[in-house]
């Protein structure tokens, strides 16, 4: 038993050596030292999540895609370093252009921690270059939640969003992109895009003196040429 229990502590010890070995060689970009302590960890140390991590390392910098995929879905599958395979797993799909499999990788990740600020701006990035403004809208507002974003800045990137949507609906939802850019400029008063829809649907709807009026205002906090247009043409010809 003393002799079991001595190699056993060899073992390990062993493995740790080559583990804190291993990702010292990661870290200076020795891919061959990395690997190897790899291996060594691996068969010392099969219960310890660092050792994928470095294993996943060590197939970056030999530049082995399928390997590096390999073992962050491996650590996907565990609740230790669950996050981490999924950070893996979205940084991989990202590198290949698989944007539905980098957003579903943000978006578990999101589920199991609200507060991890890189699944929450993955997230936020992808809904908003696929123009889901409502996704977006409540992957803001979980981030005011959490604390990842201070109130005001909240407030702005909140309006920014109504401000997308209200654009892409004024063509075929006048009213419904009114009442967006409305409720954006209360968020952001200052907000130009906003201001334009607003005044530009007023005015499609028979209310110059309401586009004229609402110009004015943001004209006093955001002076832009855009503004300027809209206000010259409140009656058509």
């Amino acid at each position: 038993g003393t002799v079991r229990q001595s190699w056993r502590f060899r073992k390990n010890r062993k493995g740790y050596e080559s583990l804190s070995r291993g990702i010292i060689a990661a870290g200076a970009g020795d891919a061959a030292a990395a690997a190897k302590h790899a291996a060594i960890a691996g068969h010392a140390l099969a219960d310890e999540p660092l050792v994928n991590v470095l294993a996943a390392q060590a197939a970056q910098l030999k530049g082995d895609r399928a390997a590096v995929k390999r073992i962050f879905e491996a650590m996907a599958k565990s609740p230790d370093t669950e996050a981490l395979g999924l950070r893996g797993l979205f940084a991989e799909a990202r590198q290949a252009g698989d944007t539905a499999a980098a957003r579903a990788h943000a978006e578990r990740a999101l589920e199991l921690n609200s507060r991890l600020a890189w699944a929450s701006s993955a997230v936020l990035q992808l809904q908003s270059a696929a123009k889901d403004w409502a996704g977006a809208a409540t992957t803001l507002a979980q981030q005011a939640k959490s604390g990842l974003l201070a109130g005001d800045e909240a407030s702005r990137k909140q309006a920014a969003i109504l401000a997308a949507e209200a654009l892409a609906r004024e063509d075929k939802d006048r009213a419904g992109a009114r009442d967006l850019a409305l409720k954006a400029l209360k968020l952001d008063p200052g907000l130009v895009p906003a201001a334009l829809v607003a005044a530009r649907c007023h005015i499609a709807d028979g209310s110059p003196r309401k586009a004229a009026k609402l110009l004015r205002a943001i004209w006093r906090l955001s002076p832009h040429p855009d503004l300027a247009q809209v206000f010259g043409h409140q009656k058509p010809g």
